[in-house]
């Protein structure tokens, strides 16, 4: 079963010691993928995604890559991208077995970015970054 939304879409991320209802941590990512639909409710959903997805903007910029990554990683999302529009890029964080993001892989605007996290599929940025 697949489920699509294009309204906004609440990610709770609850942290040690709090529950789906009074977790602090709510986001709204650009695009996120749940693999596990038991995480699924009215509301959204309910801890880490498979996959995060933040297409950077001026205003936005500094919450994706302080905030929201921390929160992502503390969460344990295994992989989150980072779409740098202007510059046709793509950072794709992976958590490693200590539960920290690695230094990020960058993909290019002409090279195509494995999707870790679902083995086999491969995302063309050509595709991607086309006007």
């Amino acid at each position: 079963m697949s489920q699509f939304s294009l309204t906004p879409f609440d990610v709770r991320l609850p942290k040690a010691g709090e529950d789906a209802k009074s977790s602090t941590t709510v986001v709204q990512p650009d695009l996120v993928v749940i693999c596990d639909t038991s995480q699924l409710d009215e509301h959204g959903s309910v801890g880490s995604p498979t996959l995060i997805v933040e297409i950077l903007s001026p205003s936005t910029r500094n919450k994706d890559l302080r905030e929201k990554l921390q929160a992502y990683q503390q969460a344990g999302v295994p992989e989150y991208w980072v779409i740098w529009p202007e510059e046709r890029m793509i950072m794709v964080f992976i958590l490693n077995d200590q539960h920290v993001y690695e230094a990020p892989a960058v993909y290019l605007d002409e090279e195509q970015a494995p999707v870790g996290v679902l083995p086999g599929l491969v995302i063309e940025l050509e595709a991607v970054f086309a006007e």
